[in-house]
């Protein structure tokens, strides 16, 4: 954009002339926008400059006026008030005019212009100008409010001829019809910079107990620190999209993937606790894994990007239950607030007979009533419906003891109906099901029974060669073991 601004600033000079300046509307739009209302100090502020003839006829102005540097021709204003542009394009000397003949063959002043024609939003006429980022042209450091507005010029004819052996086209001087719009502004437009919010950081605060649940719907529960537990920290948008959604059927899968490393690793104190941070604000999660002298389970919790605590800091439990028969099963934490309710429940039960526990355990500040309700899935049947538990800054547990005698394998229903400082809370759950190796084998289903399976990997990757059986259709799966 190197248009040369004499031309049109200058005329009234070089002609002579001050006849037909009266100041109408002019044909000749100049439209102002910026990208969005809201830029941070680390971003581009960008912005566009739109030039149209909008008369709906031919405008005959003079030429290079499209070329103009328009971007320069911002009257803009910030926190400090007027800014000029860090540099100006300078303009050689002024020529002189022409003398052609008009079509009657008088000899006249002339200088060269061009034609616009009428807007067409189809054939896309006019100019747009955008400035990727106005701190090019502009020395913008402050942070606040800005208005900015176009003022240039343009002289409009209505008098001109065309030379008919090159085409180009020029206006005489002496047009009475001649009009000068000076200034040419645009519509104004105000934008706002600020600075930029450092991503939030966190600490994250996990606890890992084990809870030794004894028989019976309303058991004896002890909780020990799990020590030296390993506890990895992934950033979720890390995670291959073929080990998503994560969730317990996949916690090992990502824990051993080559694709994705844990952003920070910790391991549990003799207190059961481990600290991770500070982090940036994301959506992660967390994966414990539980070893002991036969086994190896992992267990997980989910932070959203978007939660809340991102203001102060978060509480993770990553707990593991051990039933009365001596099986464990990774514990699911939620947090009510008031005083303060913890209820942790089994992930996922895995079965390996004709009947399973299902445990409950609530620890509390303060006094809450909570009433469970499980529905198990078709062909499963519960000793209970429901069972009560008043928590008075304590720990109580209470237990279901699930029979299959034979249907459809899929979550468990849960219904928490609580009652705290005369408040009503319900909150439904899903508890997973996961079938013993052998037992699959016996039914004729994957390990995941009527459930989607996640697959076969390798890797890291999941197995496209393999098809992942979700057992809906009655077909043996490929994979009964579930080994991976």
């Amino acid at each position: 954009m190197k248009m040369k601004k004499w031309m049109t600033r200058c005329l009234l000079v070089l002609a002579g002339l001050t006849a037909g300046l009266a100041q109408a509307t002019s044909p000749v739009e100049i439209r102002l926008t910026t990208a969005k209302p809201v830029f941070t100090d680390a971003e581009p502020v960008e912005v566009s400059i739109r030039v149209t003839n909008i008369s709906g006829a031919n405008a005959y102005v003079t030429k290079g006026f499209f070329e103009g540097d328009f971007h320069l021709d911002l009257d803009l204003n910030g926190p400090h008030g007027n800014i000029r542009p860090l540099s100006t394009v300078g303009s050689p000397e002024p020529l002189g005019p022409l003398s052609l003949l008009d079509n009657e063959g008088v000899q006249r002043p002339a200088i060269p212009c061009e034609r616009i024609p009428p807007f067409d939003s189809l054939a896309g006429d006019g100019q747009t100008f955008r400035l990727v980022d106005l701190r090019t042209y502009y020395p913008i450091t402050a942070t606040g409010a800005y208005s900015a507005i176009v003022k240039s010029s343009v002289e409009v004819f209505s008098d001109f001829v065309e030379l008919g052996d090159t085409g180009e086209i020029f206006c005489f001087l002496d047009d009475p019809a001649r009009e000068a719009f000076n200034p040419l502004e645009s519509n104004p437009v105000n934008f706002t910079i600020q600075p930029l919010v450092a991503p939030v950081d966190a600490q994250i605060n996990t606890t890992s107990i084990q809870f030794d649940i004894g028989p019976g719907n309303k058991p004896a529960v002890t909780k020990t620190p799990i020590n030296r537990m390993r506890i990895e920290l992934y950033a979720l948008d890390e995670v291959p999209d073929d080990l998503k959604p994560v969730n317990h059927k996949v916690y090992e899968q990502v824990s051993n993937s080559p694709l994705v490393d844990p952003v920070q690793v910790r391991f549990t104190a003799s207190n059961g606790k481990a600290v991770f941070g500070p982090v940036e604000q994301a959506d992660y999660v967390l994966i414990g894994i539980y070893q002991d002298s036969t086994e190896t389970r992992f267990v997980g919790a989910k932070i959203a990007a978007d939660d809340p605590n991102w203001d102060d800091q978060f509480h993770k439990k990553l707990n593991v239950m051990i039933l009365p028969n001596r099986d464990k099963v990774t514990g699911k934490t939620r947090r009510l607030t008031g005083t303060e309710l913890l209820i942790t429940q089994p992930e996922y039960v895995e079965w390996d007979s004709t009947e399973e526990y299902y445990p409950f355990v609530f620890e509390s500040e303060g006094d809450w009533g909570v009433t469970t309700t499980i529905e198990p899935p078709e062909g499963f049947v519960a000793d209970e419906d429901s069972l009560s538990a008043t928590v008075d800054d304590e720990l109580e547990a209470v237990q279901f003891t699930v029979t299959d005698i034979g249907s459809k394998w899929v979550e468990t229903d849960v219904t928490y109906d609580i009652v705290h400082k005369k408040k009503k809370i319900k909150i439904k759950d899903k508890i997973g099901i996961k079938l013993e190796k052998k037992l699959a084998k016996k039914k004729n289903l994957g390990i995941y029974g009527d459930t989607a399976d996640p697959g076969d990997f390798e890797g890291g990757k999941k197995d496209k060669d393999k098809d992942a059986d979700t057992g809906t259709d009655g077909d043996k799966p490929k994979n009964p073991t579930g080994k991976k």
